[in-house]
């Protein structure tokens, strides 16, 4: 299974941030997941939020989100090779959203995520990552639902849990 520190090591470190960043990579991830959005002038920053005012000292707008939909539309006309997911908590038809939008990952929430919905994904060549799970009972059974990538903001867990079910030993 692929573990993924959510905006890093959140739970450790500012999230989106390299600090976040490192930590988790010290913690032992496979991958680090992490927000890009485009400002009003047309910079890249790395943010969750839509405004500042949560992580940052500033205000205003950050624009974009990237996980809609239409961004996914968008990112395929531009570009047929890189990988999308689509991201949700609540969809009528989650599954059919990322067929349709030529995905190859479907990330759900994990108290959404079903082992029926992970098989089903599967048998039409998604990936499945959830998020945010952040407990070692959570994570094991996530795992046993079949999910391929758990996104945590504990890192350290997942890595335990992940070498825990390696060597059988219960977590």
């Amino acid at each position: 299974m692929i573990k993924v520190g959510h905006r890093g090591a959140r739970a450790y470190e500012p999230e989106n941030t390299l600090l976040s960043f490192k930590k988790a990579i010290e913690l032992g991830v496979d991958a680090v997941e992490l927000d890009v959005r485009r400002t009003k002038d047309n910079e890249i920053v790395v943010i969750h939020d839509a405004d500042l005012k949560r992580t940052t000292n500033g205000e205003g707008l950050v624009i974009i989100v990237s996980f809609l939909e239409d961004a996914l539309k968008r990112v395929r006309e531009l570009d047929a090779q890189i990988e999308t997911g689509l991201i949700y908590a609540k969809h009528k038809n989650p599954l059919r959203a990322a067929f349709e939008l030529k995905a190859q990952w479907l990330l759900s929430f994990y108290r959404f995520t079903h082992t029926a919905d992970v098989e089903k994904a599967h048998a039409k060549g998604l990936k499945v990552l959830t998020w945010t799970v952040n407990t070692s009972e959570e994570m094991t059974e996530m795992a046993k639902k079949g999910v391929d990538a758990i996104a945590s903001d504990k890192p350290d867990i997942l890595v335990a849990v992940e070498a825990g079910k390696g060597n059988g030993a219960k977590t």
